[in-house]
Formats: structure tokens, sequence, C-alpha cells
């Protein structure tokens, strides 16, 4: 697949996952797989630094087209912090795009450790950096 449409993926990956993370309740668990599934599709005979690169690249847009999602309902975590958790959000979700590459880069079978710390990452997050937010 290519470097252009994972990107594009990425961009629409949290609009398609609004809705399962509110019945399921787990965006940390479906959102890191999602990007399991994204970077599992990085081509091969990239090297790691071009895949970092890549995940990167595609840890922005996920982030921001998640906030599109965020904007709707900003009583939620209130105006003043909107820029706060633009930052910390898509900082996150680039961290955890680089954490499962990495984990990824020589065998796949890495790809679910990646997954695990990723989530754990996540998770952590949304316990307890957004309180402080």
């Amino acid at each position: 697949m290519q470097p252009a449409f994972i990107s594009i993926l990425a961009l629409a990956a949290p609009f398609f996952l609004w809705f399962p993370e509110k019945v399921l309740g787990m965006p940390y668990v479906l959102e890191e797989a999602a990007k399991v599934f994204l970077v599992s599709y990085f081509p091969v005979n990239f090297p790691l630094n071009r895949k970092i690169v890549l995940a990167v690249c595609l840890g922005v847009p996920f982030s921001l087209s998640e906030q599109v999602l965020y904007i709707f309902n900003l009583s939620s975590f209130g105006q003043g912090l909107f820029f706060e958790r633009l930052i910390t959000v898509g900082l996150m979700h680039t961290l955890t795009f680089v954490v499962i590459t990495v984990s990824g880069h020589r065998k796949k079978s890495g790809l679910l450790a990646g997954f695990l710390i990723a989530a754990l990452i996540h998770f952590f997050f949304n316990r307890y950096i957004t309180l402080a937010l």
C-alpha cells in the first residue's frame, strides 16, 4: 500500500472509530488497533528511519482529525484548554505510532508488543493526563 493512501486512512480512521468507541468505551484499544493495521502496511523495504518519519506523518493527521470530533463538544474540556489538548493529544498519538512502528520493524510479530505498549500509554494518558487538563 502506498504511503499516501496510508496517510489518508490515518486521517479518516478517527471518524470510522467514533461510533464503536462510544459503544465499547475503549478508545485506547480501538485506536491502537487501527494504528497497528496502518503500520502493518508500511513498505517492508523501508529503513527504520523512513518508517519513523512516516509514523510521525501519520500521527499528526490522526490526532487532528480526532480533534475535529472534540470541537463539537468543547464543554467536555473547556475552551481555554483546547490548544493544550491539541498539543498533548497530538504528541501522544505520534508517540504511539512510533512505538508500534519501532516494535514491528524487524518482525510483524513485534506489532503485538507495540500494540500493548501503545495501548498502555494511551490508557494512562486518558486516565491521568487529561484529568490534569
